[in-house]
């Protein structure tokens, strides 16, 4: 109400007063939220039911006892997703500031 009264629009309100506040804990989330995405079984089956991705793939692995190539596929599953929650991580670090 007081920014409103000295002339800020709602636009700058939000840019300069909200966003900096709630920006930490929403790309926190995003980060665990895309984390999980990268390695969710159950979303790659129901969105690509044709096509195999490195989740499919493992989980087909796994469930032919086949534990030594599954633990290959893993490692690039992990990396791709701890840079993405790492990217978002920073992010929220950089917009904190």
């Amino acid at each position: 109400a007081v920014a409103r009264a000295m002339g800020a629009g709602w636009v700058m309100i939000f840019l300069d007063v909200v966003w900096p506040q709630a920006a930490p804990q929403i790309l926190r989330a995003c980060g665990v939220a895309a984390l999980w995405a990268a390695g969710d079984f159950a979303l790659s089956g129901i969105l690509l039911s044709e096509r195999q991705t490195l989740p499919l793939i493992m989980e087909d692995l796994l469930g032919s006892y086949q534990i030594g190539a599954a633990q290959m596929i893993l490692l690039p599953l992990a990396v791709v997703g701890l840079l993405v929650y790492a990217f978002f991580r920073g992010a929220s670090r950089y917009v904190a500031r």
